[in-house]
């Protein structure tokens, strides 16, 4: 048998020799360099094979410098420099051989040092934006372009799932209502806001105590919601509304809890708004004393569920008291709103900031014409929480004493002095008589 040898690298001897030459080595004989030239390939190949995994792994079907780094660290051997760039080599031939060299570019300092100097990087900056605003994304840049596809394409979209085999498309579910409950509500709308007086008063009593109401409740809600603003003027339609959202909440059939975020902002504009009538002279002050206690009501009943619920709603009325730049009849509601909260709540936020009131009161009550009117009906209120506060602390000091609470009752009796010279003989018919004397 006659054995053939053949030359199958893909590097051939002669580069072998000539990067021996470059290195300082001569005189490498054909033999050495040729199995010098298959190891080189083997070593080649290894690397390659560990490269291509690399890229498979990173889920790409191109090969980067980085896949040859990360398995020449894979086989403990120092990683390339010089090659990371995303611009293709420029390979030049050296006349008369076949060497290939990278065509450099060579710089000239003369040129770097007058070249223009770089603009400074701006600093880094952010900005604040809303990605959706009650479910809606607005169109500004900062958001992603919403893509809304042509009609045309949702069609023939439909019509292919409708084509598949066993597909059904199942229309958007809807709230429906049967037609008694449709009837029922119209009926009842039409008569709050009606004018005879017979069919809403029916028509509340049936709001109130109907456990059937409860899957008409987000209507009912909705319904409170939108009159008041369509109506916030028309005081008839106001009260008959406070009437609906009472009734709601005396129902103890319904579960009421999740609706009280949309029911508290149209109770509160009847509790502190600036104009709920036509004409100032109508009596819109028994609406706002009507907003008050339902106000109340909703405090004394999901207060315990809601810890946050009590301190918001007397922070937004304490605001409204205050509010030098308020009208008179917000001020007013924003005490009788404190008063139903509670003599602690009148304690705490109304007596501390009397004396501070009344100077800027002082000047409308001395007024004539509506004005002093107002200023009238906000000092009758704030006499009506001052002594109704100090009636409960005094009638119930025993009490309070025995539950811990003294210190609550002298503070409360401190400020009889000061409530004296400010009301005077108008803050003692809210005293009991008999336990004045030995409580002060």
């Amino acid at each position: 048998f006659v054995l053939f040898q053949m030359n199958t690298s893909v590097v051939p001897k002669e580069t072998l020799k000539i990067i021996a030459e470059s290195v300082g080595v001569t005189n490498i004989s054909d033999e050495l360099a040729q199995k010098m030239a298959s190891d080189v390939e083997y070593r080649i190949r290894e690397v390659a094979s560990e490269a291509i995994k690399f890229m498979n792994h990173s889920k790409r079907a191109r090969m980067t410098t980085e896949d040859v780094n990360d398995a020449l660290r894979l086989r403990n051997v120092e990683p390339l420099y010089g090659y990371a760039s995303k611009n293709p080599l420029n390979f030049r031939r050296v006349a008369g051989t076949d060497l290939f060299y990278v065509d450099d570019r060579e710089y000239d300092f003369k040129e770097i040092l007058n070249a223009p100097l770089a603009k400074c990087p701006r600093d880094v900056t952010f900005t604040a934006h809303w990605l959706a605003v009650e479910g809606v994304q607005p169109a500004i840049p900062q958001n992603p372009p919403v893509v809304v596809e042509p009609e045309e394409v949702l069609q023939e979209h439909q019509k292919a799932t409708l084509e598949l085999p066993g597909a059904v498309v199942k229309n958007i579910v809807k709230h429906t209502l049967s037609s008694e409950l449709q009837l029922y509500y119209n009926t009842t709308t039409n008569a709050i806001m009606g004018e005879n007086k017979q069919l809403q008063d029916a028509a509340l009593q049936s709001l109130q105590n109907d456990p059937g109401v409860q899957q008409l409740l987000p209507y009912l809600v909705q319904f409170v919601e939108d009159k008041v603003i369509l109506n916030i003027r028309k005081l008839p339609v106001l009260t008959s509304l406070m009437k609906t959202v009472k009734a709601l909440l005396e129902n103890q059939r319904i579960h009421i809890e999740p609706y009280l975020h949309q029911m508290m902002p149209p109770v509160m504009t009847c509790l502190v708004g600036k104009k709920l009538c036509g004409k100032p002279t109508e009596d819109h002050w028994t609406l706002r004393d009507r907003s008050a206690a339902i106000v109340a009501l909703i405090c004394s009943k999901y207060s315990g569920a809601y810890t946050n619920l009590k301190p918001r709603i007397s922070k937004t009325l304490l605001h409204a008291f205050l509010d030098s730049s308020k009208p008179l009849c917000t001020h007013y509601g924003g005490i009788v709103g404190l008063h139903a909260l509670g003599p602690y709540s009148v304690k705490a936020l109304v007596l501390p900031n009397i004396s501070a009131y009344m100077k800027l009161l002082q000047p409308a009550l001395d007024a004539e014409g509506q004005r002093g009117f107002d200023a009238r009906k906000c000092y009758d209120a704030l006499l009506s929480a001052a002594g109704s506060c100090l009636h409960y602390f005094v009638s119930n000091a025993p009490k309070v004493q025995e539950a811990g609470e003294a210190p609550s009752l002298s503070t409360s009796i401190e400020y009889y002095d000061e409530l004296y010279s400010i009301f005077g003989e108008g803050l003692m018919s809210y005293l009991p008589q008999q336990d004045l004397a030995p409580a002060i």
